[in-house]
This record gives structure tokens, sequence and C-alpha cells, in this order.
């Protein structure tokens, strides 16, 4: 149980169109609602011509954030901008957050020290053949001189972090970034590594679980 009320931004990347993105928008501001103020802001990083109508209507009544052509530095110039809550929490959209996700993942916050909350992701293991060659060949052939999608781009889907804290961070404030360097959720995490503590307890599910409630 959370002893303090905090104002939260859910920040939801939509890389796709989710089955299920209405339920998964209700069971988001149902434990918002839940916990005091909160807004939702989405990130639409779905090409135009695979948005249905349906999926218009959907995030319309929320904020969205259109990513186009932006670069890395627009985007998180906006997200900052935009953003009313003292903590972000990023949600990826192709994942069910758990009934108790909201509450566990913003509890750490109350110690004032904490600046960076990661939560568990359970996901489906790709037993695909070409999956595990990839991964043998990175392991013992190619020794990491090939690059490959790093973790955070992955821990993405269920991290908050405290605005003023984001804020701050330098690296994440320069004007000239290479947007081939490395992606953009990466740059966000990169620097701020050390300071992340894991809470199991705040967990996302895969829509493919078969656990997974979608009603």
């Amino acid at each position: 149980m959370l002893n303090k009320s905090y104002f939260t931004s859910i920040v939801i990347v939509l890389n796709n169109v989710p089955k299920y993105l209405d339920n998964l928008l209700k069971n988001v501001v149902n434990q918002g609602e839940q916990l005091g103020e909160y807004e939702v802001i989405i990130i639409n990083n779905i090409p135009l011509k695979k948005q249905s109508q349906d999926f218009t209507e959907i995030i319309k009544k929320y904020q969205v954030i259109n990513r186009k052509n932006l670069e890395f530095r627009e985007i998180y110039t906006t997200i900052l901008d935009i953003c009313q809550g003292e903590i972000l929490i990023f949600f990826d959209g192709n994942y069910c957050p758990d009934e108790d996700w909201l509450e566990q993942i913003i509890n750490p916050f109350q110690d004032s020290k904490i600046n960076v909350v990661a939560g568990e992701i359970c996901t489906v293991k790709n037993d695909h053949m070409f999956k595990k060659l990839s991964n043998l060949y990175h392991k013992f052939i190619s020794k990491n001189k090939f690059p490959r999608n790093n973790f955070y781009d992955h821990q993405i889907a269920n991290i908050a972090l405290r605005k003023d804290f984001i804020k701050q961070q330098k690296y994440l404030n320069l004007t000239t970034i290479n947007p081939k360097e490395i992606s953009f959720y990466y740059r966000i995490l990169r620097e701020i590594e050390s300071e992340i503590i894991y809470n199991t307890s705040a967990i996302v599910y895969d829509y493919k679980l078969d656990i997974v409630d979608r009603t």
C-alpha cells in the first residue's frame, strides 16, 4: 500500500496495433484512478496506412505523440514538455499489466533516494531454429562485433523514472546525437543504468502467454 500519492504520467509506446488495445487502456486507466492523479500519453510509432478507424477512435481519447519522422531529441523534449506527472512510467502496448502493476512500479519511490524502477517482464521464449542459431553465433563467433538489440530496448516495456531526475541527465539534453548510434530508448537508459532498482512484483505479461486475462 502506498503511503503517499504521486501524479504519474503513463507513457505507452505503440510500435504496432495491439489486438486488445481498448482493454489494455481501460486496465491502465482503472489502475491509475485507484492511485490518484494520472495521465496517459501514447507514443504512436505506427505508420498512418496501418492505422484503422477503430484504432484512431481509441487513441484520440488520450494525449498522443505521433513520432513520424521526428528525431530522438524532438521526441524526448516533447515527452518532458507535455508530461505533467512527477513520475514517468514507460510501458509497451504489446504487454498486459498485472492487476497491481502500477502500484508496484510506483511503490519504491516512497524512498526519496530512488530515481529509477524497473519491473518484471514475462515473455514467451522464442525457440525458432533461426533464433537459436543467431544466439549461438553471437555467443561463440562474433565476440560482440555484430550489433544486437540491447537489453534496455526491451526493459522500456516496464520502467518508471522521476521526471526531475531524468531532466538533469546531461547526455539526454545534447542537441547533436547521431540517430544511428543507438536506439531511442537505449539512449534514455544508458546514462542512468547505475540508478536502476528492480522490483519483480511489478509485472507485465506478453500477450502470447496463456495466463493473460484479456477480458
